[in-house]
């Protein structure tokens, strides 16, 4: 989520990192939704903040554009990147279930080593990898527009199975591997690349437009597919505009935003792995049964996670589970 660059570091971007903390309380909010509310507000909770991991992996991709990029040296990189961090929280998250829930949560092998269960946020972490590794080997067979085609494709190829609950003889995650994440990165390092930019108002009409297509969208799936509204589906084909509109808006803020901000932007890849833990936490002593009550729990899980982010940094073991 974060490269661990000095905050004040022409690096830095303060619009994405401003957006970074922006998506990473929207993460919060999608895991901190009760399961006592209306339909209404789950809807709410399940559409509004689908631009938020998709905004991570643009970010990915439009960092990856400053590099020179080959198979070799993206697969390494997120190999010694993202493997200990992802291998360190999930001993941590593994002996927490155990501690509050008297198990250790493990539902067999594949979701164990790909989606991080019993944490089930840590699935980000080996499909990022997976992603940037997947386009790295398209854009060398066919260039960019060959990646993002395949990224388009992979994409495709997970929209029946996430909307629809299709199961075909694999009985994949679609959300996991590359299938989610490859067109984002593709689309970031398409943008770094080509310098692209927009005005705030054209990044705020395409992120709402987005956002409309894809209340529709969920519209449909319910009118023709007997989809409720309240099923919590992975991502929605609008959800590519929607995201992209966001991510060009960070982009356009670069120059609106107090440097303090970078800050917290640099904390978010920990404030994201660490939170599930202080959620597990507060809803054993707070049930978010209410709106009220899931605002409030959404408030503290992530200045929470965000000030033990900080702490964790400036310890140095502890600091390569965070930055």
């Amino acid at each position: 989520m974060s490269l661990p660059t000095d905050a004040l570091s022409p690096k830095r971007h303060m619009g994405i990192d401003l957006f970074r903390v922006v998506s990473f309380v929207a993460v919060v909010a999608v895991h901190a939704r009760g399961f006592y509310l209306g339909p209404r507000a789950t809807e709410f909770f399940l559409l509004v903040p689908r631009f938020a991991v998709p905004y991570f992996f643009l970010v990915a991709g439009y960092f990856l554009s400053r590099k020179r990029l080959s198979l070799v040296s993206t697969a390494k990189l997120y190999l010694t990147r993202l493997f200990p961090v992802f291998a360190g929280w999930l001993f941590i998250y593994l002996l927490a279930h155990e501690l509050i829930f008297g198990d250790s949560g493990i539902m067999g092998v594949r979701q164990l080593l790909v989606e991080g269960v019993p944490a089930y946020h840590l699935w980000f972490l080996p499909s990022l990898g997976v992603s940037a590794v997947t386009f790295a080997l398209c854009l060398k067979v066919s260039g960019i527009r060959g990646a993002l085609v395949a990224g388009m494709l992979l994409y495709c190829l997970g929209v029946p199975f996430v909307e629809l609950n299709v199961e075909g003889p694999l009985h994949w995650n679609f959300r996991d591997g590359p299938f989610f994440g490859c067109i984002f990165i593709a689309i970031g390092y398409w943008i770094g690349k080509s310098g692209l930019s927009l005005t705030i108002k054209q990044s705020v009409a395409i992120a709402l437009a987005g956002f409309l297509l894809q209340c529709l969208e969920s519209f449909l799936l319910w009118r023709f597919f007997q989809v409720p509204p309240t099923r919590d589906i992975d991502y929605f084909i609008s959800t590519v505009p929607y995201a992209v509109g966001i991510f060009f808006l960070a982009l356009g803020c670069q120059s609106h935003v107090p440097g303090t901000v970078a800050k917290l932007g640099e904390k978010t890849l920990g404030s994201y792995c660490i939170h599930l833990l202080f959620l597990w936490m507060v809803q054993t002593v707070f049930v978010p049964s209410s709106i009220p009550r899931v605002l409030i729990t959404i408030v503290i899980v992530s200045i929470a996670s965000l000030i033990a982010s900080n702490l964790m940094s400036k310890i140095k073991l502890l600091s390569l589970l965070v930055q």
